[in-house]
């Protein structure tokens, strides 16, 4: 599992990235997940928001910290990869909400719910306690993304249940 405690979001692990470097993204943990039927293979769902960043650089930062993209064929370990895909239909990336400012200083968005394909990889994954189940709930419904800022993170009630 991404770990609570915001390493991640304090340095970047990208591959060029020099030393002391700002992450690529600011994440934010919605869920801890498990496979039912291989329960020592961990996953979160994240919610992320990028900063500047170069091609490629958020999926070598996530796989630099430990924690690479789900079904991710060129920044994961071949056997992590095949597994991944007896579950997950493509690589695990969704850009949800873009948002941008005009020439004006006007503040517009373009939101896409999660699609088809990936609710129904998620849906095969169980939530590991009720505060990430709660989180789930949108992302499988297909509900409208909300702004980045509103996410809130797990508290840390599932380690504790």
């Amino acid at each position: 599992w991404v770990d609570l405690d915001g390493r991640v979001n304090r340095q970047s692990f990208a591959d060029r990235a020099s030393e002391g470097e700002a992450a690529p993204a600011q994440l934010t943990v919605l869920a801890h997940l498990l496979r039912a039927d291989e329960e020592e293979n961990h996953f979160s769902l994240v919610v992320m928001r990028v900063r500047k960043s170069r091609r490629g650089d958020l999926r070598t930062h996530f796989e630099g910290a430990g924690h690479p993209t789900v079904a991710d064929g060129k920044y994961c370990e071949r056997e992590a990869y095949l597994r991944d895909r007896e579950w997950c239909a493509r690589k695990f990336m969704h850009c949800f909400r873009l948002e941008w400012r005009d020439t004006k200083d006007g503040i517009h968005s373009c939101c896409e719910a999660l699609p088809h394909d990936l609710r129904e990889s998620l849906a095969r994954l169980k939530p590991r306690g009720a505060e990430s189940a709660r989180s789930l709930a949108d992302w499988l419904e297909g509900r409208p993304p909300r702004p980045w800022h509103e996410y809130v993170g797990l508290t840390g009630a599932d380690e504790r249940s």
